[in-house]
């Protein structure tokens, strides 16, 4: 027994020392990285996508990777001599193999370093916090309201004027008019025409009075041209797309820079500012002005741009990737916005070494067989969710479209210009028939015998 003891110990030590014999052959890379959530959440343990994704890697290409901070705390950039610092600094240097973590490919950084390929794609998108409605906000947006989106006030004040107007008008008629017979006036026949120019039935006895007859005429094709207006307009409110900001004055960045409800603003001296400033596009040319016109709307850090958005009436313009993971964590936020400026992050590698080249067939496969994407799940998925894949809007238009656009006072004018004008005619008529009741009546007898003769006509066929 005790020689199968000895025996058994001998061939685990013997096993030992091959799997660290193996270990001490495998390479050995030297990794640079940066805190940045959730690319690196923290330091002692290393923790966070990166750390995950290099031991991923590490087991792919079976070599051994040594991941650190980078001392300077800097991504990398050149001054004016030169020279470089941060984790690009560390690669010209030799300090380091790799530098490993959200790092964009430039044109300058390419010419001293060599580039993988991405392992993401991120754009911009616009972190703002979830509107909160009232009982009076919820009355208009929510579907309890859509009855009156149609129309805006001010179109809502002109009809019901209008219809006071012609319902007042109807009872001056049937009170002064000699032409309106006795069985006609009073507020009830007044009331009663006007309801039923309202609800578009007409009347049940045409007026007798030639100022009625046109007031009726005006009045109908008036509420005929309202009906079609606002019935065309319902339907576009209700087929319109819902999104998750219908409670917002924008979802797009074209709509944030044309609305002054929000202010918007992003990183002060970062590549994010430093692109909208540059940018020929109109809507990045329209930002621009704007972030120059108000530079309080700049923040030193993401914490400053995230506290800003918590107090509401603000719009963060940040990294896609930081702005999910943020959604992710606070559910009082939300992303909008297409994606901006696409751009990829890519691992770095010093010149003179082939590793990159490695690297890159590392990360096809795990893009291949969706490990990737089982990471960026487990650390872009918080107590809010995995915002990603739940809020993503690439395409959309603008939000006002997208509702429905109410129809105003400008694209109300003709209609109302055609009731005005039937109601200064109604009172020229009624004004002829007051003062002028010779001409009046024998307009009256006239059309009273041609009616009593198509009546007698229609009795004896």
């Amino acid at each position: 027994m005790p020689t199968e003891k000895c025996t058994w110990f001998v061939i685990l030590v013997v096993i030992t020392g091959l799997l660290k014999q193996g270990d001490c052959l495998r390479p050995t890379y030297r990794v640079t990285t940066i805190m940045h959530d959730p690319y690196l959440v923290s330091i002692q343990p290393m923790k966070g996508f990166i750390p995950d994704l290099l031991d991923e890697i590490s087991d792919i290409l079976n070599v051994t990777l040594v991941l650190d901070h980078v001392a300077d705390w800097k991504f990398g950039t050149q001054d004016t001599l030169g020279n470089w610092n941060g984790m690009i600094g560390e690669l010209t240097s030799n300090k380091s193999d790799i530098a490993a973590a959200a790092l964009t490919l430039t044109a300058e950084r390419s010419r001293v370093v060599h580039f993988s390929h991405p392992f993401e794609t991120v754009g911009l998108r616009i972190l703002v916090k979830k509107p909160s409605m009232d009982i009076l906000t919820k009355l208009i947006n929510d579907d309890a309201g859509l009855f009156f989106r149609p129309l805006t006030l001010g179109v809502w004040m002109s009809v019901i004027i209008g219809f006071l107007v012609i319902g007042t008008l109807f009872y001056i008629i049937g009170r002064f008019s000699p032409l309106q017979d006795l069985s006609e006036g009073g507020i009830l026949w007044a009331l009663s025409v006007t309801c039923g120019v309202i609800s578009f039935q007409g009347a049940r006895h045409i007026p007798s009075a030639f100022s009625a007859r046109v007031l009726v005429s005006s009045a109908l094709l008036f509420t005929l041209t309202l009906v079609s207006m606002y019935s065309a307009t319902l339907v576009a409110f209700v087929s319109a797309k819902r999104i998750n900001s219908n409670a917002l004055p924008f979802s797009t960045f074209r709509g944030m820079s044309l609305q002054t409800e929000y202010q918007y603003g992003t990183l002060f001296a970062s590549s994010t500012y430093k692109y909208l400033t540059t940018s020929s596009g109109e809507t990045e040319r329209s930002i621009a002005m704007h972030l120059k016109e108000n530079p309080a709307n700049l923040m030193m850090s993401i914490a400053e741009g995230v506290n800003r958005v918590k107090q509401g009436k603000y719009g963060f313009i940040l990294e896609s990737a930081s702005a999910y993971h943020i959604s992710s964590t606070s559910c009082d936020m939300m992303v909008v916005g297409e994606n901006l400026r696409e751009r990829t992050y890519n691992f770095a590698c010093r010149q003179n070494t082939n590793i990159c080249d490695q690297l890159n067939i590392a990360i096809l496969q795990l893009k291949m067989n969706g490990r990737m994407d089982e990471l960026k799940t487990k650390w872009w998925s918080g107590k809010c969710g995995f915002f990603p894949r739940q809020q993503t809007t690439d395409g959309e238009t603008d939000n006002t479209l997208s509702k429905g656009t109410q129809i105003d006072m400008k694209r109300f004018t003709i209609p109302l210009i055609l009731l005005v004008i039937g109601i200064v005619m109604s009172v020229v008529i009624l004004l002829m028939e007051i003062y002028f009741p010779k001409v009046a009546g024998q307009l009256h007898t006239k059309r009273t015998s041609v009616d009593t003769q198509g009546f007698s006509g229609q009795m004896h066929a």
